[in-house]
């Protein structure tokens, strides 16, 4: 829908930088920045932010204490998300978001042929990444990584609790939805979940033997090539 894995691994760096920061300040220990690259791709980019931010913390030995809490949030993980999420908030409030053009074409095509359609992103801000863009009057509801907070769900399986929860809400059930994918193991839970038609985006363009083989029904390489009748 948009391109916001900048955006989310800034608001992550500004949050960690800041715990990690006043940690080796308080223990006298070398300051070592989260790398708005590596870290980002290893453990955030395609998984769930719990799950992204417990295994960050794990690689760094990090144990949340009291001590730990700064100002404005406190030291466990529900804060961490809300500041994340508050950065997340910020920049698109500040710089704007620019929705792919293919993605702005395919939600208003869905949304004349009378199709409900769900966002669902792992990540927290996805409501002001969705209102940021331009394209809330297409889009019927937003799951994102806060609703992950309240919903019960086993440590890597946000993605399969998100999807179910979005199905649940437009009253529909995973045989009568489509899920739009980018990742393998998104595409095969889908396909596993029992979605009616899964379809995956292979950016790549190297890796469509791969996605029809995880469950995807039809595979592209871009939105621009899929209208409403790909969702039926």
């Amino acid at each position: 829908m948009a391109d916001t894995a900048g955006v989310h691994a800034a608001a992550w760096k500004l949050t960690m930088d800041d715990l990690l920061r006043r940690r080796a300040r308080r223990r006298g220990d070398r300051f070592r920045p989260f790398d708005l690259r590596d870290d980002y791709l290893e453990f955030f980019d395609g998984r769930g932010w719990r799950d992204g931010v417990q295994a960050f913390l794990a690689s760094r030995a990090v144990r949340l204490s009291p001590e730990d809490a700064g100002a404005g949030h406190g030291p466990d993980l529900t804060a961490l998300g809300e500041r994340a999420e508050y950065y997340v908030r910020d920049h698109v409030g500040v710089f704007g978001i620019t929705a792919a053009r293919s993605s702005v074409r395919l939600l208003r095509d869905l949304h004349e042929a009378g199709l409900r359609v769900a966002a669902v992103s792992a990540q927290c801000g996805a409501r002001s990444v969705v209102a940021a863009a331009g394209v809330a009057r297409w889009v019927d509801l937003v799951v994102d990584g806060r609703d992950s907070d309240r919903l019960a769900w086993e440590k890597g399986d946000s993605g399969r609790v998100l999807r179910a929860e979005a199905v649940r809400r437009s009253g529909v059930p995973p045989q009568r939805a489509a899920a739009v994918e980018c990742a393998l193991e998104d595409v095969a839970a889908a396909s596993a979940d029992g979605f009616g038609r899964v379809i995956g985006v292979d950016w790549t363009r190297r890796s469509a033997a791969a996605f029809h083989t995880c469950g995807a029904d039809v595979v592209v390489s871009d939105l621009a090539e899929l209208g409403a009748g790909d969702f039926v």
